[in-house]
């Protein structure tokens, strides 16, 4: 699959509204009230991005675990970093004393499970208590395998099926808490299955479909996806959520499909592409520290929002250039392992 420069705009610039979203709570602002609703648009354009470039290639022969392999060193390194950060974090806590810092167990605890991938609500309200957004990551590296194993062979009809159960699900769950803002937590991870269930298998649907779209109007997709996302709560009810991830969001991916974007436009998706997942995968643990800084320097909400937002940009580009460098390592020394083994056989 060609690189989607309009797909990199929207994928950046909603991974920038979660963090604004986080940044608005640390401080005590509305930044972005919708920017949760961001996640349920990551799972989408995954589903479409992976039928895309992985269904043919299952179908002529790529092993599960060859896809595991590549989508592990994709994710994981990164997933990795953040719970390292957070690790960081709840030991600086320990050490200063802050009353809700967990003990050193429960510390261990924590960073054995979710370093799996794996749900820890172990001394905390969330289930990746190292860095919250993780739960979501974790969805998306099981629903990736599950597609490998098992969805990749399903006709449409039984996908249809699937992405109306979650759908339902994510009707429910939204309309049960009050907001789709779920799945981060026990009592609420139900409804983050149902949003990944319903947001991986619709844009699978998506792309299988093949719907396309002239692409005039992709430049401007990613701007109303972020509109979308600055709602105010106070404008808005749970339907709101509830319709714009059902409706909006697989649109927005339909009419960005064919989208050919060139110049300087091109460069800043580009970036922001880049950036996405770095930022998303790193950002939270660094807010708390950030934030702490910001007060001892007695500023303000709107300065320690901006002091957040430069510390975690500038983090985020630093884990993505080693990240780069990282898996670049990593297919290299694969590379070689599988060079040598053909050498032998060739003998």
């Amino acid at each position: 699959m060609e690189r989607n420069y309009a797909f990199d705009g929207a994928r950046g610039l909603a991974a920038i509204a979660v963090v604004a979203y986080h940044i608005g709570h640390n401080v005590g602002l509305p930044l972005v009230p919708s920017g949760y609703l961001a996640v349920d648009f990551f799972f989408i354009l995954s589903g479409y991005v992976i039928e895309k470039a992985y269904t043919r290639r299952l179908a002529d022969g790529l092993t599960f675990l060859e896809f595991a392999k590549a989508r592990i060193i994709r994710l994981y390194p990164l997933f990795a970093l953040g719970l390292a950060l957070g690790l960081v974090r709840s030991l600086g806590a320990i050490a200063i004393g802050d009353h809700r810092a967990v003990d050193a167990p429960t510390l261990f605890l924590q960073v054995l499970l979710n370093s799996l991938l794996l749900p820890a609500q172990i001394g905390s309200d969330g289930i990746f208590p190292l860095n919250t957004p993780a739960w979501s990551l974790s969805l998306e590296v099981a629903i990736n395998l599950i597609f490998a194993a098992v969805l990749f062979k399903f006709p449409r009809h039984w996908l249809v099926a699937i992405c109306f159960a979650g759908a339902i699900g994510m009707a429910v769950g939204a309309t049960y808490f009050g907001s789709m803002d779920q799945g981060w937590n026990v009592s609420s991870y139900w409804v983050g299955v149902c949003r990944v269930t319903f947001g991986f298998t619709a844009g699978v649907l998506l792309a299988r479909l093949n719907a396309r779209h002239s692409g005039q109007l992709a430049p401007w997709i990613p701007g109303l996806l972020v509109l979308a996302l600055m709602m105010p709560r106070d404008w808005v009810e749970v339907r709101y959520d509830v319709l714009i991830s059902l409706t909006a969001f697989p649109l927005m991916i339909v009419l960005m499909e064919s989208a050919v974007i060139n110049g300087a436009l091109r460069q800043a998706f580009s970036f922001l592409g880049d950036l996405s997942y770095p930022i998303y995968a790193t950002h939270y643990p660094l807010l708390i520290p950030i934030g702490l800084v910001a007060k001892r320097l007695h500023h303000g909400p709107w300065s320690a929002a901006a002091l957040m937002f430069a510390g975690t940009i500038l983090a985020a580009i630093v884990a993505g250039k080693l990240d780069v460098l990282f898996r670049r390592k990593i297919a290299h020394k694969l590379h070689a392992r599988f060079s040598g083994k053909l050498s032998k056989v060739s003998r």
